[in-house]
């Protein structure tokens, strides 16, 4: 099931409309509104990933570190 969009103004930059506007045919997007949402969802994503790499290298390490020293 997909969520209801919501009309929300935000300010940006010109320049950066500039490049939406570019990119969106690359993006497969259907307009800079579509753009946006994709971009967003693919950043928090990345942001996410980063968490669980700062809290999974310490482990791994750790587990690692711990299977040499016993062999």
């Amino acid at each position: 099931m997909t969520e209801n969009k919501k009309k929300y103004a935000y300010w940006m930059r010109p320049s950066v409309v500039s490049e939406i506007e570019e990119m969106i045919p690359d993006a497969n997007a259907k307009s800079k509104s579509d753009f946006v949402c994709k971009a967003v969802d693919f950043y928090i994503g990345y942001l996410k990933q980063q968490k669980n790499i700062n809290y999974l290298a310490p482990i791994l390490a750790k587990s690692i570190k711990s299977e040499t020293d016993s062999a």
